[in-house]
């Protein structure tokens, strides 16, 4: 395959990954490394978890994949800041690395940037929220109606009577 045309889909998905060896030591960067971190570029030779503090305490999760006892690693809505300061959410999986032979022979970490589906639902969760504060007053004012509707029927009783 054409390695602009790749690159294309690199860069129009926001797609990066780096490969480890059974070490989890990066080989190999490629894709819009620049969603990784400012520090991408200088991680080959550093451990994933350097990269990738987010998968400290996932260890045993990375050696089932190195062992061949888990397919896959996934993590969602990463929160990462930019050098400028914006937040990205990221989503990356870790699957084996499998040499010409089959054999297991690291990981491939698959990151993908999300800023804008993260954004999107982080909004929806906000409006639902507000839509439930809504309701709620609403249904505060009901009762208070409810209640005064009441009073007013009780006290046209007694003015009948």
């Amino acid at each position: 395959m054409d390695d602009a045309l790749i690159q294309q889909i690199w860069r129009a998905r926001s797609i990066a990954f780096a490969l480890t060896g059974p070490d989890l030591v990066v080989r190999a960067l490629h894709g819009q490394t620049e969603i990784f971190a400012a520090k991408a570029g200088g991680c080959l030779g550093c451990s994933l978890y350097d990269l990738f503090p987010e998968l400290v305490g996932r260890e045993e999760d990375l050696h089932a994949i190195l062992a061949g006892e888990l397919s896959s690693l996934k993590l969602s809505y990463i929160n990462r800041e930019t050098p400028t300061g914006e937040t990205r959410y990221l989503t990356m999986e870790d699957l084996p690395y499998r040499d010409g032979a089959g054999q297991i022979a690291g990981i491939l970490h698959l990151v993908q940037d999300i800023t804008s589906q993260g954004a999107l639902e982080q909004q929806v969760t906000q409006n639902r929220n507000q839509l439930q504060l809504v309701q709620e007053w609403f249904e505060r004012q009901n009762q208070e109606l409810v209640a005064a509707n009441l009073e007013l029927h009780r006290l046209s009783e007694l003015k009948t009577q």
